[in-house]
């Protein structure tokens, strides 16, 4: 905490206080976010075409984004280009609930003539339970400031006001517990995530 005292007239005086202070609150996440790459070939293309529309499909039952691209596979035999099948390729980006665990990997091993790699899987705290916990939290900060400007006042027998409040909310990372080759019904550790804000402001008393 910096205090700066200035004096005017010999008498009279400004007091002012810039300080900075840290809110958070722990949260247990209930949401996994997973990343998966899914390889798919065929000999015809209206077979790869087939099957990456069913894939898609049933990805899409717990993957909220799905980018797939497909091409032809080519190899040199005898110093000739000679055609070998179609490979597709799908990323997709998964959330879903703990509780959804044992259905995540129905997924994965439901997918129909697909190699499947799982690239993460992360807890993760979503968009709207962060925004409700910061919102709750910079109240709490506004809070904090207005009555430490008022019991400023009382103490000092003077006026006092805030005159400058800046919030910070930190980039968090998720938390990654694992990356897994055999995903059948795996346990799910709980882990705690903290979310937090600081803030910086300004009183000034006359």
């Amino acid at each position: 905490m910096k205090k700066l005292i200035i004096f005017l007239s010999g008498i009279l005086f400004a007091y002012t206080i810039t300080n900075t202070k840290t809110y958070y609150q722990n949260i247990q996440p209930s949401t996994l976010k997973a990343n998966l790459e899914v390889i798919i070939t065929h000999k015809s293309l209206n077979g790869l075409i087939n099957l990456l529309h069913k894939n898609v499909n049933r990805l899409k039952t717990l993957c909220q984004n799905t980018v797939y691209s497909f091409n032809p596979v080519y190899k040199y035999i005898n110093k000739k280009e000679v055609f070998v099948d179609y490979k597709a390729y799908i990323n997709a980006e998964c959330l879903f609930k703990t509780s959804e665990i044992k259905k995540f990997s129905a997924l994965m091993n439901n997918l129909q003539k697909a190699k499947v790699k799982l690239t993460s899987l992360n807890f993760t705290v979503t968009d709207n339970e962060r925004k409700s916990i910061i919102n709750t939290l910079k109240t709490k900060a506004y809070t904090d400031i207005q009555k430490e400007t008022k019991n400023l006042s009382k103490k000092l027998n003077q006026k006092c006001f805030v005159t400058d409040v800046k919030i910070f909310t930190p980039y968090q990372k998720s938390a990654g517990f694992y990356t897994m080759k055999a995903y059948s019904a795996l346990p799910v550790p709980k882990q705690n995530k903290k979310i937090s804000i600081k803030a910086d402001y300004k009183i000034e008393c006359y």
